[in-house]
């Protein structure tokens, strides 16, 4: 019902500056990739499957000024071995992926969020209960964005405890028996160019990749170049 398809209401991320963004001329009109499951990848498989497209998927109005951002084509959900990684643009789609994760998983597991923001607001209001696809992409579509969506997954009873991980130093400090077997939520605009951060931080998220059941890479269109976040997909993956 919304992947692969336009949401066109103010709702979601599009209920950001909906007002002055149409002012500004803007058709307030935001693109949702298609889910494609890929089993096997190489290098260059990946980034066949990463290549950037020109429909708007976040847009923003700061600053006296118009921000469209675009992405890819697509979301990516990798399975390997034990671990299922999940590629994606804006970061309240982690939401969605994990709600579909636990489908099928009857324990609750931990939540490492490395990004620069905490995306703990509370959303407009929880849901008492998701039991369908249906339920779970309408809550995921038009109730949290970007700056919400991890305190309703406590209130579902998803997740236990939420690391929150901001810093260089943070993610350093990180312990293997909180890390391994617990779910790595990154934003790739943790390496944003203007971020203290360096490659030291990547590669000790690097060793937990394979390590970890549920793995969420969002790119952040609005806050990191997506050229830069395809390049850190690859540093971490292969």
């Amino acid at each position: 019902m919304y992947f692969w398809n336009y949401i066109k209401k103010n709702i979601w991320n599009n209920k950001l500056s909906f007002k002055e963004r149409k002012q500004q001329g803007s058709n307030c009109i935001l693109y949702v990739p298609n889910i494609i499951d890929v089993w096997e990848i190489t290098k260059e498989k990946l980034n066949n499957f990463l290549r950037l497209w020109n429909k708007v998927v976040f847009e923003e109005y700061e600053n006296w000024k118009l921000y469209s951002k675009t992405w890819l084509n697509n979301y990516i959900v990798w399975k390997i071995w034990d671990s299922q990684i999940c590629i994606f643009d804006n970061h309240n789609l982690a939401f969605y992926f994990i709600w579909k994760y636990f489908q099928n998983i009857q324990n609750k597991l931990n939540l490492i969020h490395i990004d620069q923001h905490s995306d703990m607001y509370k959303p407009y209001f929880y849901p008492k209960k998701l039991e369908t696809l249906e339920d779970i992409e309408k809550y995921t579509f038009e109730w949290v964005n970007v700056w919400n969506y991890l305190l309703p997954l406590q209130k579902l009873w998803f997740i236990k405890d939420i690391y929150q991980k901001r810093t260089e130093t943070s993610v350093l400090e990180l312990e293997d028996e909180i890390a391994e077997n617990n779910i790595l939520n990154i934003d790739l605009d943790f390496w944003e160019e203007n971020m203290a951060t360096t490659d030291k931080s990547l590669q000790k998220i690097k060793k937990y990749i394979w390590k970890s059941p549920l793995i969420l890479l969002a790119t952040s269109p609005y806050f990191i170049e997506q050229e830069r976040a395809l390049k850190l997909i690859n540093k971490l993956l292969l």
